[in-house]
């Protein structure tokens, strides 16, 4: 026993000085800060101790594992330390750079929000009023001195209101034309129209336990021709096989005011069928009559949602934003490459990946090609002067336009508005340099 004691004992001093060493090469290395040395000695000397007898497994592996753990305890310290320092580093970078470049999209340089201040007046379309909205509210935070008053009215309202100098600012979904402008003594090269948001005109109506309804070009023409009267016609239930159409007349819900919705209902329409295009043709202010229908009309794109809403059987068309605020089921739209598109954010912005800017600043949505477009997509325009006397009105209008564009864009998702493309918005900014105020550009 005294033997075997004995040799152990020999066995274990044997090994303690190499294990010792390594313990003292592996502090020494971690004092150096050479972690990953410090990681691999502490792993020798663990390893050593461990290839000796058992009892010194059990007396240098315990010091051993010590060693281990402190050497590993401060090389996760020492990297924490880093990987805490390098992401406070990143994170501060990220937050400078996402703050340079939402204040940069906010307000161009050399306008401070604080500084802003007037009332600015325009009226127009209500096919963009729920985003105008979000728009008045959200600038609002950015330059609590600037008043945005915008109550709507109808495309021809605030093409009128503007040229006649009782706005500062129009809304419409058609454009001022030379000869609109001539007859109110006004230069169209001293205006700027530029689109500032895009959306959709929706066929919305009201059939109880109908929750999905598609309608093709050729049904949608022969509905507003008169050749189909009723929702049982063949012809829709072809389009719809497990709908349960009721056997009742189509009724129609329009617009009465001159509207830029109607216009773009009305060049759909005039697309999609001949005999629309004849006997009515694209129209702010359309004479159903002459298309063979009768039909109850409201002011505004609310004004229509809420007969659509009252009756049942009625067929309407509004922006679809209305459609969503008042709860309307609204239909999926055969497009040109044969689908049935449903009206959405993403086919609305669909539609505006192969469209240009004419010359006049002018988008054309109606009708584009892609899968996944939805054809009765549309865009608004935002009418403004190229000059105006007043020099903190004029850059109170920058402002609010700048805005607009940038993190507007953004903030009209929440409105159930589709952003305008990237390179548009750089074209678009090239006509904002334009604006004077007071006599010298706003933004240089």
């Amino acid at each position: 026993m005294l033997n075997k004691s004995f040799w152990r004992l020999k066995t274990t001093a044997k090994f303690i000085p190499l294990i010792l060493l390594s313990l003292l090469a592996a502090l020494i290395l971690a004092a150096c800060g050479d972690t990953t040395n410090t990681a691999v000695s502490t792993t020798v000397a663990a390893t050593t101790g461990a290839a000796g007898t058992k009892a010194a497994t059990t007396v240098a592996g315990t010091t051993a594992a010590v060693g281990a753990t402190t050497a590993i305890t401060g090389t996760t310290a020492a990297a924490g330390a880093t990987t805490a320092a390098a992401t406070t580093k990143a994170a501060t970078t990220a937050a400078g750079a996402t703050t340079a470049a939402a204040t940069g999209a906010i307000l161009p340089a050399g306008l401070d929000g604080a500084t802003l201040s007037a009332n600015l007046n325009g009226s127009g379309a209500t096919f963009p009023n729920p985003v105008i909205k979000v728009w008045q509210t959200e600038f609002g935070k950015v330059a609590t001195n600037v008043k945005v008053n915008y109550p709507g009215g109808g495309s021809g309202q605030g093409r009128s209101d503007f040229l006649t100098g009782k706005t500062d600012f129009g809304g419409s979904d058609v454009q001022i034309t030379a000869d609109e402008a001539q007859k109110n003594n006004k230069n169209l090269a001293d205006i700027i129209q530029i689109p500032w948001t895009l959306g959709a005109v929706v066929f919305t109506y009201n059939l109880p336990g109908v929750t999905e309804l598609n309608i093709s070009p050729d049904v949608a023409g022969a509905i507003y021709t008169g050749k189909i009267t009723k929702w049982s016609d063949p012809k829709i239930k072809a389009d719809n096989a497990t709908a349960t159409l009721p056997d009742t007349d189509i009724k129609f819900a329009v617009r009465t005011d001159s509207s830029g919705t109607s216009q773009i209902f009305t060049t759909y329409l005039s697309a999609v069928n001949a005999d629309f295009k004849a006997a009515v043709g694209a129209a702010g202010q359309p004479k159903w009559e002459a298309a063979g229908i009768g039909v109850t009309a409201a002011p505004g794109n609310d004004g229509v949602a809420g007969l659509v809403k009252q009756t049942a059987g009625t067929l309407g068309y509004v922006e679809l934003a209305y459609a969503l605020q008042n709860n309307l089921s609204y239909a999926n739209v055969k497009n040109p490459a044969g689908k049935f598109v449903k009206p959405s954010l993403e086919s609305i912005s669909a539609a505006a990946v192969t469209a240009k800017l004419d010359d006049n600043f002018q988008i054309d949505l109606i009708n584009q090609a892609g899968d996944n477009a939805y054809p009765l997509s549309a865009t608004s325009y935002g009418i403004f002067s190229k000059v105006y006397a007043d020099k903190a009105k004029g850059e109170a209008i920058v402002g609010f336009l700048w805005y607009v564009l940038h993190k507007g864009q953004d903030d009209a998702k929440a409105a159930n508005y589709a952003a305008l493309p990237a390179a548009i918005v750089t074209k678009i900014e090239e006509q904002v340099k334009k604006i004077t105020a007071g006599g010298a550009p706003v933004l240089k």
